[in-house]
């Protein structure tokens, strides 16, 4: 086991863990707390008669610490502490020994510590087997709701078709539409981003209009990719155009050029339905689908 999944376990000066074993910690509850592994005999004596150490052994607390991990009297002062240090050292011959109540502390540690590991572990791994079945449950939801618009503005453009090849000849009254009844957001489906890239979150997607209802502002997220979108002029409907910029959310790639592209027609006004399609350079161009969700609000005004 290599992985810490418990917090540090700790006694008195001592801490542990499984990834970086043993320390003193100096300080710890100020702001320059330091964590100290121990050196070994040779390694600690070459810095401590190394004419320049360098401030990675001369920090304070650096000292401290290893008089504390040798069960050595641990001193404040930089100087004594070193004497302290090659005294031990010189007394041992240089085979300055651990104390075994020092080698105690860390056999307990380490027990306690793996102890809580496993069990912190397995925790883990149930959260993390519960999430992915949570994304593959709203994968799956998002699936069927975004087959089940697509069935419904399939059926509505087939029907569209009748009705225009029934009224052939005839002529239709002109009818007075207001921009207003787009506004709000929508229920979304774009099977090409949501099966290449496993979207699991429901799409978002709203329209409003500019202050002189000239054209439609909007936001939308597709859950790989975000943005906003501007209509042109308000000329054509029911087909409209929108230029939008956007980023990628994963790695935060921006994306704005003349090609991003979506293009509407709307299908049944007053219900607020269309199909559309979409340019993103990652994806190419794809279908979208949507329909404006009357259980909130009809719109802002």
């Amino acid at each position: 086991m290599s992985r810490d999944f418990a917090p540090p376990v700790s006694s008195g000066p001592f801490y542990y863990s499984v990834s970086s074993g043993l320390w003193v910690e100096i300080n710890k509850d100020t702001y320059n707390s330091n964590r100290h592994a121990r050196c070994s005999p040779s390694r600690l004596r070459s810095l401590l008669t190394w004419v320049d150490p360098g401030p990675a052994f001369t920090q304070k607390g650096k000292l401290k610490a290893q008089l504390i991990h040798y069960g050595l009297k641990p001193l404040t002062s930089k100087a004594a502490a070193k004497r302290a240090l090659l005294t031990a050292i010189e007394n041992a011959e240089g085979e300055l020994k651990v104390p075994d109540s020092v080698k105690d502390v860390e056999r307990r540690l380490k027990e306690e510590y793996e102890r809580e590991n496993v069990k912190k572990e397995k925790e883990y791994r149930e959260q993390k087997r519960r999430r992915e079945e949570k994304k593959r449950e709203d994968s799956r939801k998002r699936k069927r709701v975004e087959e089940e618009l697509m069935k419904e503005i399939s059926e509505d453009i087939e029907n569209l078709r009748k009705k225009v090849k029934t009224s052939q000849g005839k002529k239709s009254p002109q009818k007075h539409f207001d921009i207003h009844n787009l506004t709000g957001s929508y229920r979304i489906a774009a099977p090409k981003v949501s099966n290449g890239y496993g979207c699991s979150d429901p799409p978002t997607f709203t329209l409003a209009p500019s202050s002189t209802a000239s054209r439609l502002w909007g936001s939308f997220h597709f859950g790989v990719f975000e943005g906003i979108l501007r209509s042109a002029p308000l000329t054509t409907i029911p087909k409209i155009k929108f230029q939008w910029r956007g980023r990628e959310t994963g790695e935060g790639v921006s994306t704005y050029s003349k090609e991003n592209i979506l293009e509407v027609v709307f299908l049944d006004m007053d219900e607020g339905k269309f199909r559309g399609k979409m340019y993103w350079d990652y994806l190419g161009t794809f279908e979208v689908v949507g329909k404006l969700d009357r259980s909130g609000k009809e719109g802002l005004r």
